[in-house]
This record gives C-alpha cells, structure tokens and sequence, in this order.
C-alpha cells in the first residue's frame, strides 16, 4: 500500500510541479478552462462569448458591444498584491476604438491595458498612450507591475515605463472589457496569462515565443503538464507495478 500511495504521489508530482508565480493560463480553446490546475476557470457573468479559429487553436471573440466578457477571480488589486504581471495575444477588429481588454479597475484608474487613439496603452489616473500605433494583426501584450513602476510590452518589446499606484480595485478580473463595465473589446484573444510577481523583460520574451499555445507560459512559471495520453500511460504502468508488487507481498 505504500508503494500505490508513492505512485499516486509521483502521478501527481509529474502532472504539475510549479513555482508560486504562475497562478493562471487560458487557452480559450472554445472554453474558460484554467489549463494548469494553478488557478479558477474563467466565468462569463454575462452573455455567451463565443469562439472562433484564434493564433492557436480557437480564440475567445469579442463583439465591442459589451455583451458578453470573461472573468478572472483573481485579485490583482494593487494595495494588496503589488508585483503583478498579465498579457495575451490579442487581434483587435478596430484599432481606432477604444478597446479595454484586461482591468481589474473599479472606476478609479485602476489596472488596465488597453489601446485608445490607435496606440496601445495603460492607465495611471487617466490614459497613458505609448509611442507603439495598434493594428489589426495578432500582437503580444504584456503588461507588468511591481507597486513602484508599471512598464508595458508589445510584441516582446518594452516601449514605455512609468511609476505605478497602488490604488484597491476590483478582486477580480475582466477579459474583453473594463472592469468598470466600460469600453469593451472589438476582437480577439487568444493566450491570458497572469503572474503573481513581475516578470522580466527575459521572462516576456520567453513566454512570446513559447506562442499562445502557452508553452514560454509553462517554462517560465516552472510547470509540466504532460499530454493525456502520456499521462494515462505513466498512471496505467504505475499501478500495473503497484498491483504485482502488492500481490508479491500478500
């Protein structure tokens, strides 16, 4: 018996073994499911959003309309949880629009990444615009926060930096809108990640080119999560060893 509880223990040390950074990946492979096992599944607390084929597989779509949107029960608000990263892969329909797409903000300027007057952006008591023009191609976001400065990614790249506030916000976080329920998204999105530290500009750029199939995701957060098959096979072979060592014994 304790050869089966050492099995059952080595099944699940090779399922995930993680540092504490990681706390959630999102596919958005036609669902909200949380593919590391570190964090909630995503709800969606209004309408049915709808998938589409996306970089990597499907990719949640969003109307503009605010109609529907994804939530995250995350807390990322920055009088409690200073050192922060999120990011995605997003394709935007309208770049002129004012498109919100991760916030955790409650009306007051909280946390949000966004693209306003045609240029990817964030908030700090108002709209902080970046240098970088948005497009309508598929582009990687990362926007990190560590409760002193606030610096935003695109495509791997910093482009600006700026001292960030620890204003409280929401506990949670909305994908495809702002959480205030404003400005929502005309587009796609495909790949959410969040952290709970502040990622390096080493980390971004590992995680861009691990895709929005989430591979830099899992390599920079420490986690294996093997393929069912794989899995299934190194369980069935575990207990086969189990079952003949137990036998042996009685």
């Amino acid at each position: 018996m304790k050869f089966i509880s050492l099995s059952l223990f080595c099944i699940m040390f090779f399922v995930g073994t993680a540092n504490a950074s990681l706390i959630g990946f999102y596919g958005l492979d036609g669902n909200g499911d949380e593919k590391t096992g570190l964090g909630p599944d995503l709800t969606e607390p209004a309408g049915t959003v709808n998938y589409v084929t996306g970089l990597d597989g499907l990719a949640a779509s969003f109307d503009g309309t605010g109609n529907s949107w994804l939530r995250a029960s995350i807390n990322s608000s920055g009088d409690t949880v200073p050192n922060f990263s999120w990011g995605t892969w997003i394709k935007l329909s309208d770049p002129t629009a004012w498109n919100i797409f991760l916030s955790n903000d409650n009306g007051s300027w909280d946390r949000f990444s966004q693209v306003k007057n045609g240029k990817w952006s964030v908030s700090k008591n108002g709209v902080k615009n970046s240098p970088i023009a948005a497009t309508t191609d598929w582009t990687f976001i990362a926007h990190t926060f560590d409760g002193v400065t606030q610096k935003l990614y695109v495509d791997g790249n910093p482009v600006f930096s700026f001292a960030d506030g620890l204003n409280p916000s929401h506990s949670f976080i909305d994908i495809g809108r702002n959480a205030n329920s404003a400005y929502p998204l005309n587009g796609l999105m495909d790949g959410v990640f969040f952290f709970d530290q502040t990622l390096t500009s080493l980390e971004v750029a590992t995680i861009r080119a691990g895709g929005a199939s989430g591979n830099g995701v899992l390599q920079v957060g420490g986690v294996t999560v093997p393929e069912p098959s794989t899995l299934a096979i190194f369980a069935l072979g575990l207990m086969g060893v189990a079952v003949r060592r137990f036998k042996k014994q009685s």
